[in-house]
């Protein structure tokens, strides 16, 4: 079975990213984008009782800058390296610098490739 990837979709390059993260997608369009800033982004999930459970166990793990800037490098060492690298190469540790107006959804692998049952999991409400 093929993964349910739009056909305009492409895969975003995001350099040497962790093994365990989801590559991510750029949605040529996408149904549950609510406005006409920046883009549309998503990753495909294992919805299974353990692809959940492999999910759960990352999350607790791994270490990713979130919310306003300030506030990601107020965070502590690690996310001040972490940030600072991904401002100036952000595709060498697998991160992406979200803009106004981005969103990203979470797609099932069982899913179809149209979007129509994504999960938003975040969008960006400022610049």
């Amino acid at each position: 079975m093929l993964p349910p990837i739009g056909k305009d979709d492409v895969l975003v390059d995001l350099g040497i990213r962790q093994y365990s993260l989801p590559p991510m997608y750029k949605a040529a369009s996408h149904p549950k984008k609510t406005n006409t800033l920046g883009d549309a982004y998503y990753y495909l999930q294992d919805t299974t009782k353990e692809g959940l459970e492999k999910t759960a166990k990352l999350e607790k793990v791994i270490k990713i800058p979130r919310g306003p800037e300030k506030k990601a490098l107020a965070l502590g060492r690690y996310y001040i390296l972490a940030w600072q690298v991904a401002q100036s190469y952000p595709q060498s540790i697998g991160f992406m610098k979200l803009k106004e107006g981005d969103h990203v959804f979470c797609r099932s692998l069982s899913a179809p490739a149209d979007g129509s049952r994504d999960s938003t999991v975040c969008w960006v409400t400022g610049g």
